[in-house]
């Protein structure tokens, strides 16, 4: 799996590691594997505790994909890992390891950095560049048009991660105050492309798809893959998912009255 943990609205936590095959110092995303019987979730937030010392209460998985589908069939898991608590971290003896934060205040910046990466290690590599093209376009003070331009470049590099990046495309084309970029119909066609790249295995993807639906006025549609999303959002116990999904309910509820409340 990998995971990123978010400090703070414009900083990210790294791995400083020498890698002996480059002969070079790089900052990396968290990353680590699978112990038998393990659950993805479980063994993200032991490899947290044990490489940074950080706890985090609040977890989610932005994509799941193949890393060589041609030739292995690795699953790599995307984590998220946000409301930070520090503790002591592990010391791993003979790994030269340490933890640096880096600011993502630049977009420009950091998608140049990112790309580089890329070229050193693809694909693995490619998970952080979408976090970079992805993060910065949410979180700093980037335009809807300017994050809309990152993504659908990020996906025209390749079928790694497309599934996660049609997703979030769609969720800004469904949901973006900008009006101009407001675009449902494409919406519903990516979150449909999302959705059936992840067999509709992903409670994220029918989200959007949901949304979109809702932002057409698709009202049976999205009644539909309601239901798929609030049995989800139940079976994943995660309260602010639920919320979300039951204020998309009234969402439905109040369009079908024409917008009317009590």
């Amino acid at each position: 799996m990998v995971i990123l943990p978010v400090i703070d609205w414009d900083r990210v936590c790294l791995i400083k590691s020498h890698r002996w095959a480059l002969d070079e110092t790089l900052y990396e995303l968290l990353t680590g594997t699978l112990n038998e019987g393990e659950h993805p979730l479980q063994a993200a937030r032991r490899e947290l505790k044990e490489e940074t010392g950080y706890h985090a209460d609040t977890w989610e998985e932005w994509a799941n994909l193949y890393t060589s589908p041609g030739t292995l069939d690795e699953r790599m898991h995307l984590f998220v890992a946000t409301d930070l608590t520090p503790g002591p971290k592990r010391s791993h003896g003979y790994q030269k390891l340490g933890f640096a934060y880096h600011h993502l205040g630049n977009p420009d910046q950091a998608s140049e950095c990112f790309q580089k990466a890329w070229k050193i290690d693809h694909p693995s590599i490619l998970l952080r560049q979408e976090i970079a093209r992805d993060w910065v376009a949410f979180l700093n003070e980037t335009s809807d048009g300017k994050a809309i331009e990152r993504l659908r470049e990020a996906i025209l590099l390749g079928p790694e991660g497309r599934a996660y990046l049609s997703d979030r495309l769609a969720r800004i084309l469904a949901t973006c105050s900008e009006t101009e970029y407001r675009d449902p119909v494409e919406a519903i066609r990516l979150a449909n492309c999302a959705v059936r790249l992840t067999r509709q295995g992903d409670i994220d993807a029918i989200e959007t798809l949901v949304y979109a639906y809702l932002a057409a006025d698709f009202l049976e549609e999205a009644e539909e893959w309601l239901d798929y999303l609030l049995q989800g959002a139940k079976r994943s116990g995660e309260r602010a998912r639920i919320d979300r999904a039951r204020e998309l309910l009234k969402q439905l509820d109040q369009k079908r009255s024409g917008g009317k409340t009590d």
